[in-house]
This record gives C-alpha cells, sequence and structure tokens, in this order.
C-alpha cells in the first residue's frame, strides 16, 4: 500500500510532528509513505533525509499564477506515484487534495487540526479555502481525521460529517523524562515557570505576562517565567514593551526556539498554557511525560489530557491563571501531581497506538 502525504511545509508545527512521528515510528512493512511539501525545505527536512523517508518539495507562494504551475506538477506527481490514498494535512493541502483526488478517482483522507476554524478574520483567501472545503467535506474525503474532540466538533458545526474519527497526537515519551532533572538556576529557592509556544495572538503570551505581574504581587517566594519558541526573544519589541512596562525584566527570561526542547521541560517545576484557542497542544503532554504538573487555559481537549494532574482556568483571565499558579507553587503534593501527570499520557498517548490507528484507517479505506 503506498500512501502520499501532501502537507503545506514541514515546518515546526503540531501537524508536521505527527506527520513526521507518523512516517518515521511506522513499523509497517506493507505501507510505504510518501509525502509532498507544498514549500520548500523546512524544520523536519533534514531529519526526514536522515530517515530515508522519500519527500517532494514544491514552491508556493503568494503568486496565484505560480501555484497554478506548482499544482499542475503535483498533480502530474500523484498520477505518476499511483498511491492507494491521499492523505492532506491542513486546509490548503485539504483543497488540492481534494480537487486531485477527485480527477483521478482515488481515495483521499483529510486531517484538520486546531479549533480556530474562522479565527482568520481578515484574510479572504482563508476563509474562502474553509468554505469551499465545508461544502467539499461531504463529498470528496473516505475520512477525515481529527487529533481533537474539541476540533471535531467545532468542525461539524460549519458543515463537516459528523463522523469524523478522533486520534489523539501520540508521543514518543523515551525522549520526555524527568530521570536527568536539572535546576534551571543553581539557586535551590527559584521556582521556575515554563512556556513553550510561536508568538501569535493564539498563544495568549500577554495573558501570562499580565498573570505573572499578578503573582508577583501575591507570592514572596523567587520565581523565574521561562519562554521558549519562535519569536520569543529580544527583538520582539511588543513582547518586551510590555514586560518592561509591568517592571518584569527580573522575572521573565526570552530563550527564543530551541531544538532540544525536551532538556528545557526537565528543567521546569511548573508549565503554563496560556492560550486563547487550541486543539490538542503537542507542549502540554511534552511537559507531562517529562513529570511537569500543568496549569492551563481550558482550551481544546486539555481538560481530558490533565485530567486531576493540574489546573484548568478560563482563557483571557490573568487574575484566575496567577492564583492557579500560585495555589501550585504552594502545593505539598506538587512532586505527585508531576509523576501523576507523567503516568497518565504515557499509558493514554503512546506513539505506537496513533500509528495502530492511523494505519488501521488505512487499511480499511
Amino acid at each position: 500500500m503506498k500512501i502520499v502525504h501532501i502537507i503545506n511545509n514541514l515546518g515546526d508545527g503540531g501537524a508536521e510532528r505527527t506527520l513526521v512521528n507518523l512516517v518515521t515510528y511506522s513499523k509497517s512493512q506493507d505501507i510505504k509513505y510518501i509525502i509532498i511539501s507544498l514549500e520548500k525545505e523546512n524544520h523536519y527536512s533534514q531529519y526526514l533525509k536522515e530517515r530515508n523517508i522519500e519527500v517532494h518539495y514544491f514552491n508556493f507562494s503568494k503568486s496565484i499564477f505560480n501555484n497554478i504551475f506548482e499544482f499542475i506538477k503535483i498533480f502530474k506527481l500523484i498520477k505518476q506515484l499511483k498511491p492507494n490514498i491521499t492523505h492532506s494535512w491542513l486546509y490548503y493541502s485539504d483543497l488540492i487534495n481534494s480537487i486531485i483526488s477527485k480527477i483521478n478517482k482515488t481515495k483521499s483522507i483529510w486531517s484538520i487540526r486546531g479549533m480556530e476554524v474562522y479565527s482568520d478574520s481578515n484574510n479572504l483567501i482563508h476563509k474562502l479555502t474553509i468554505k469551499i472545503l465545508s461544502f467539499l467535506a461531504k463529498k470528496v474525503p473516505s475520512k477525515i481525521i481529527s487529533c481533537s474532540e474539541r476540533a471535531a466538533e467545532s468542525f461539524i458545526k460549519i458543515g463537516y460529517p459528523k463522523e469524523i474519527v478522533v486520534i489523539p497526537n501520540g508521543y514518543d515519551f523515551k525522549k520526555f523524562n524527568n530521570d536527568k532533572k536539572r535546576k534551571y538556576y543553581s539557586k535551590k529557592n527559584v521556582f521556575v515557570i515554563g512556556n513553550v509556544g510561536r508568538f501569535h495572538p493564539h498563544k495568549d503570551h500577554a495573558n501570562l505576562v499580565h498573570a505573572i505581574n499578578i503573582l508577583k504581587q501575591l507570592t514572596n517566594k523567587n520565581f523565574k517565567l521561562v519562554l521558549i519558541g519562535r519569536n520569543i526573544d529580544h527583538n520582539n519589541t511588543e513582547l518586551i514593551d510590555l514586560i518592561k512596562k509591568l517592571n518584569l525584566i527580573k522575572n521573565v527570561d526570552l530563550l527564543g526556539k530551541k531544538n532540544n526542547i525536551e532538556d528545557y521541560y526537565a528543567k521546569f517545576d511548573l508549565f503554563v498554557l496560556s492560550s486563547f484557542t487550541e486543539g490538542f497542544p503537542n507542549v502540554i503532554l511534552e511537559a507531562m511525560a517529562s513529570g511537569v504538573p500543568c496549569v492551563s487555559t481550558n482550551v481544546g481537549d486539555v481538560p481530558l489530557i490533565i485530567g486531576e494532574t493540574g489546573k484548568i482556568v478560563p482563557v483571557n483571565d490573568p487574575i484566575l491563571l496567577a492564583n492557579a499558579i500560585l495555589e501550585m507553587m504552594e502545593s505539598s503534593r506538587l512532586v505527585d501531581f508531576g509523576a501523576m501527570a507523567q503516568k497518565r499520557v504515557s499509558e493514554r498517548f503512546t506513539i505506537e497506538k496513533m500509528i495502530d490507528e492511523y494505519e488501521n484507517i488505512y487499511k480499511s479505506c
């Protein structure tokens, strides 16, 4: 069986990571995976090359004429590859998959991610694409897969079929553990609060920074907020200005993007997700797999992931977020919560379980 995956790019996002895990950890002798990236080489390109995964790169851009030319090249490639199934990830790839599979009369699968269905309200192309996909969703794909129960519900509301299959993300938990836990600071009395995520309105870093400002007024404990992610550095004037305005320079470290992120999870005492919207956030599971308890806003499937091992607060409420952080900081059971979190994800969200579910769908189509 030959499965061709179509994805916007191979950057460091959640969909990209799930696809890469699927094709590199699969032990199936019956399935050959091929990837088509609409854009040039990116974050996972070298990793895939080292593992001998066949990847074809294209050069989609903002130019309509260029994209028509690139689409024709993809169409010809897929016709040549003769896949049993084309499986697309994210909106634009779903649209391309729909057109090509309809013309070729081949089976297709869509993967949908996140819950921000109409979040890019100023992007007319984005909105039009979703409108078209909502119309095609009941007519073209053999299956639609979501990584999140709540995300599936949000897509059903705009016209997607009710039979969306939910497959939670799976992880290689051997990389994320607290056996080699090291303090971020040499001083033992510094409590380290971690957050990992690119700088984007959906991540609502402002909510977290305001919560830290409130926390500073609630406790005399020595603490640091460590922010990691793309564009989370001192070149980010919007973030720096807010931190300076609230006089938090000594309380916040901006580390930017890190490739060895598992080493940093192990240094956190508490992980905090302050997002306004999410589907199935990888960072929560990675933190929990590292034995780090979590405080999170009530987004996506986070309540199902965290369970009783951490705290959930409403979105965009820095006061409640600050109080939840303080409660965890002062809890005598903090280490127990971390152990419970690690046990919970290691039992429910293994990479083997995820791969089995995807490959069972391929074989049943």
